[in-house]
């Protein structure tokens, strides 16, 4: 896989990254509240698009020549609890070969 990654297309590299972040939760109808159910961790993997103080953008594919992004998911940036880089530089999708 190696010699593939060195063959990127796009300008600008992309790190692959896993983000865990806390879910946000609504129930329908009455409900008794429970504390110790306040943190239901996620984990979503992705291209780091961009990342502001209010949103971190994953997307799952980068078209390098259109610069058009696919799946995108933003998520809200109070929810985050850590970023890891997967890896430095993911490759894009070229679509001229």
């Amino acid at each position: 896989y190696e010699p593939y990654f060195r063959t990127m297309t796009c300008e600008v590299t992309h790190p692959l990254v896993c983000v865990k972040w806390v879910d946000a939760e609504q129930t329908s109808g009455w409900s008794e509240d429970d504390p110790s159910d306040d943190e239901d961790i996620m984990y979503t993997y992705g291209l780091l698009v961009r990342k502001n103080n209010r949103f971190v953008v994953l997307a799952d594919t980068h078209l390098s020549a259109n610069n058009e992004w696919g799946g995108l998911n933003k998520i809200p940036y109070g929810s985050v609890k850590d970023i890891d880089i997967l890896l430095s530089e993911a490759p894009c999708s070229d679509t001229s070969t």
